[in-house]
């Protein structure tokens, strides 16, 4: 049998494999493709699979922009880049910001990289398919639902309360501000951390297929 670790390491290739990149990948998705918006005080996030970094913004403005890297010559992959949108949507209380079109296929024949700056919000949710996520939240009342792949969040710890983490296959950490850390692992190929000595009134949650979970609280 092949050891846990292995396993863990073999199924987060296999499904990574479609968003890696090579180096004759030089085409990239026009420059309309980026978006500068004020939201809403609750922001949900819907991601596509790819490389995604979030940080946080130096103005009231949430800032997001896409480069698609294709194979040259690869006519698909350019009509896709050229197809994309990112598009702002808000009610007065929630903004929703999307990448379209959202099914995997658009993005199957290219790698995508994502840039986002968010502005303080009270509430942040993201969804986002097979991929990395790195995840700087100036928000620690956090939902987080990924697929395969690797997710890293930073988060205030004086807003947490408490962090809910589970990767379906892999491995999930918290590290606290005090060089705490948190794991359980009830399941042969699968981890989870329930952890609940927060000072604030936030609850932190992620969710992973395979791959995994990263949390630190920052003082």
């Amino acid at each position: 049998m092949m050891p846990r670790a292995l396993t863990v390491m073999a199924l987060s290739v296999t499904l990574l494999s479609a968003c890696a990149g090579n180096s004759e990948r030089t085409v990239e998705t026009p420059s309309a493709k980026a978006v500068n918006v004020s939201v809403d005080p609750v922001l949900e996030l819907q991601l596509p699979s790819g490389d995604v970094r979030i940080v946080q913004s130096e103005d009231d403005l949430l800032h997001a922009s896409a480069v698609f890297f294709c194979a040259e010559g690869s006519e698909r992959c350019a009509r896709n880049a050229q197809e994309a949108r990112i598009v702002h949507e808000t009610d007065g209380q929630t903004s929703v910001l999307r990448f379209l079109p959202d099914s995997a296929y658009s993005t199957r024949f290219a790698d995508v990289r994502v840039q986002i700056a968010l502005p303080p919000v009270e509430a942040l949710e993201v969804h986002m398919g097979a991929g990395a996520l790195q995840l700087a939240s100036p928000t620690a009342c956090l939902s987080v639902k990924a697929g395969a792949g690797d997710v890293a969040i930073k988060a205030p710890f004086d807003d947490v309360a408490s962090v809910a983490l589970k990767a379906g296959v892999g491995e999930a950490r918290l590290r606290t501000p005090d060089g705490g850390g948190e794991e359980q692992r009830p399941l042969l190929v699968g981890s989870k951390v329930n952890w609940s000595e927060g000072p604030g009134t936030c609850v932190l949650g992620a969710s992973l297929t395979a791959g995994s979970i990263g949390v630190r609280l920052l003082p």
